[in-house]
């Protein structure tokens, strides 16, 4: 009787944490932290695998733990559709109230990109649920439920995303063409044209629009590889990218200094593959890893074994499809699917260890408390951060560099604290404490706004040199920008090298504008 009713208890906690899992992919930003759209997301996620995994890792079932599983599929699936209803739903009341978003929609995430790989695992989740149902009514619920999903997945502007949406669409025409239409030859062939027509299509779309965009993203990764070319065996570490990469778009600027990339060459902090990304930072070890990651569970469906992994397979899809193009393990949904997938297997080795049902009791106890109090300190943390950086840019600079110290010690290698902290101590005027936590910031990362604030610290300090090698980086980092020439221009005129200062001059007077701002136009009226 205690057994079953431990049971319950677990149940009800699991069906808890696929609502925390579901809700935490479309959790609306939360500005008490610093990364007001990711860290609310993620706080919530973990909080919601902990209770998925804990309570199935509990549960005692006479059917077996997959089948258990995969009961709750469904259930898993029709949450999240419904919540990405409730997602389109307050992205039309947006656009009602305030318009269109020029660069796409994007919601209650940072950018379009995490909107579109949301709704896409949403409309393989609704295409999965149509091949699994039978009812005639659920199916016109879930034809209906696609209709607002699919049409803000296109107003998300996203080109992966329509990539997505096309191999949807193919997944549901083969279904439909193996239920209704008998395997006819015919419908095969009709299947095969489709194929390679709206291919054709979505490819050329794809390539006409966003050029600038295209090419940005193809001298990206030239550069990458280039990168990878000297370390492809270890990597570069866990920070490689991020301290590497602009020092070799910078290299490259400076060889080859009327490159056709250099208008479209901006400050880049990933490069859009997770694949190249992983390679770089971890080496061939980690490029292998990632790519087992979506292999697995395809060797495992081939094979006709795992019934939980056939289920899940279709989510794969748009992770797989946004890992060539953008960064999905930024997002909670492409790690919800993970979960779906891989859960299973897990569970299914951890029930095989001979472990009584108490002692399994006490250590995911003690398991929970650890992570409990874990989460509770970087929540903590990461909110003093927020309440820093705010004080900082409401001026009061002494409170804001003193909680800033505090915090040091916990947010020693973050390079977005290290950077957020030297600009509030350069904002208070605090130039030795500026410079020493901006050059602590460069063992993490070497980027065009460090390099920038590096010179302006310089700048005030009166090391011109110094000042004078930081704005000549960030200039050959991004060469479109007007800022570091400005830094140059004030560096020259501070030291008197009038022909310098008269030849940055001419630069900025004919320097083409990407995009028309009032910092561009002031800095053009200054630098005369």
């Amino acid at each position: 009787m205690e057994s079953r009713s431990m049971n319950v208890f677990f149940r009800i906690i699991l069906k808890m944490g696929i609502a925390i899992i579901c809700m935490s992919c479309f959790c609306a930003p939360v500005y008490y932290f610093t990364d007001s759209y990711y860290l609310p997301k993620f706080y919530l996620f973990v909080i919601g695998a902990s209770f998925f995994l804990i309570s199935l890792f509990l549960i005692e079932t006479k059917e077996g733990i997959v089948e258990c599983l995969s009961d709750y599929l469904s259930q898993i699936y029709i949450i999240f559709i419904i919540m990405a209803e409730c997602e389109c739903a307050y992205i039309v009341i947006k656009i009602f109230l305030y318009g269109r978003s020029l660069n796409g929609e994007f919601g209650t995430f940072d950018n379009s990109a995490g909107l579109a790989l949301t709704l896409s695992i949403a409309v393989s989740m609704i295409i999965t649920l149509l091949i699994k149902t039978n009812l005639c009514r659920m199916r016109l619920l879930l034809y209906a439920g696609g209709i607002p999903i699919l049409s803000i997945l296109l107003l998300t502007n996203s080109r992966t995303g329509l990539i997505c949406l096309a191999f949807n669409v193919l997944i549901l025409l083969w279904f439909l063409i193996h239920r209704f239409l008998n395997n006819r030859i015919f419908y095969k062939v009709f299947f095969l044209l489709t194929v390679v027509l709206l291919s054709l299509s979505v490819v050329l779309y794809v390539t006409c629009i966003k050029s600038d965009s295209t090419t940005g993203r193809k001298f990206i990764l030239e550069q990458s590889f280039s990168m990878i070319e000297k370390h492809p065996i270890v990597g570069y570490g866990s920070n490689g990218f991020q301290s590497e990469y602009m020092l070799q778009q910078a290299k490259f600027f400076r060889e080859n200094p009327n490159s056709i990339y250099e208008n479209n060459a901006d400050e880049v902090r990933y490069p859009m593959n997770e694949f190249v990304y992983i390679w770089i930072n971890y080496g061939i070890g980690g490029l292998l890893l990632l790519v087992s990651v979506f292999l697995f569970p395809l060797i495992l469906f081939l094979c006709k074994k795992g019934i939980m992994i056939q289920k899940s397979l279709f989510l794969l899809i748009p992770v797989l499809l946004f890992s060539f193009f953008s960064y999905p393990f930024h997002y909670q949904s492409s790690w919800l699917v993970l979960l779906l997938v891989y859960s299973p297997i897990i569970l299914l080795i951890s029930k095989k260890i001979s472990i009584s049902f108490n002692s399994r009791i006490c250590s995911v106890f003690l398991v929970e408390i650890l992570f409990i109090l874990y989460l509770s300190v970087d929540i903590y943390h990461e909110y003093q951060w927020g309440m820093a950086e705010k004080l900082s840019f409401r001026g009061y600079h002494q409170e804001a560099l003193s909680k800033y110290g505090s915090l040091h010690g916990y947010f020693h290698g973050n390079r977005f604290f290290l950077y957020s902290y030297a600009m509030a101590a350069f904002m208070s005027g605090d130039m030795q404490t500026a410079h020493r936590v901006i050059s602590e910031c460069g063992q993490y990362w070497n980027g065009y706004a460090r390099e920038l604030l590096s010179g302006d610290i310089c700048l005030y300090m009166n090391e011109y040199e110094e000042a004078s090698e930081h704005f000549n980086e960030a200039h050959f980092m991004c060469p479109v920008r007007f800022a570091p020439l400005e830094g140059l221009y004030k560096v020259y005129d501070l030291t008197d090298n009038d022909f310098k200062k008269d030849s940055i001059a001419k630069l900025i007077a004919t320097k083409y504008v990407k995009v028309e701002s009032n910092d561009v136009e002031r800095i053009k009226e200054t630098c005369k």
